[in-house]
């Protein structure tokens, strides 16, 4: 298994901070043994302005790891711009034209608010 993780803002106020739960970092992990090639992401802090951008850097990046199976982690995400969510739902229609779902698995309730809002959750696989 490899996993990555990706700061997405500048580096901000020590770790004992109380914004620490608002940097926004991206991770990836990859999990290639088995039947079905894994590509988790795990997205949290907040997504806007200049981490978007990076947010977007990221995605491109991931696209393209071989997987057959794709999960998307956004229970620690607190806040994502309408930028973000534009690049995870264009992320999410480049997948399904290779013939692969992003699944999410965990999303934080203003997250689902805003995608449910834009009319975007129909463009992600959600898990039972």
């Amino acid at each position: 298994m490899l996993k990555i993780t990706m700061p997405l803002s500048a580096a901000g106020p020590a770790d004992n901070s109380p914004f620490t739960e608002w940097r926004s970092v991206a991770m990836v992990d990859l999990d290639l043994y088995g039947k079905d090639k894994s590509v988790n992401i795990t997205l949290r802090g907040a997504i806007a302005g200049d981490s978007a951008a990076t947010l977007l850097d990221f995605l491109k990046a991931v696209s393209s790891f071989f997987g057959t199976r794709w999960t998307l982690q956004m229970q620690d995400l607190r806040i994502l711009s309408v930028q973000g969510m534009r690049y995870l739902v264009r992320f999410a229609k480049v997948m399904r034209k290779r013939g692969c779902a992003v699944e999410v698995r965990g999303i934080h309730r203003n997250v689902y608010a805003t995608l449910l809002e834009a009319g975007h959750h129909q463009d992600f696989a959600w898990a039972d």
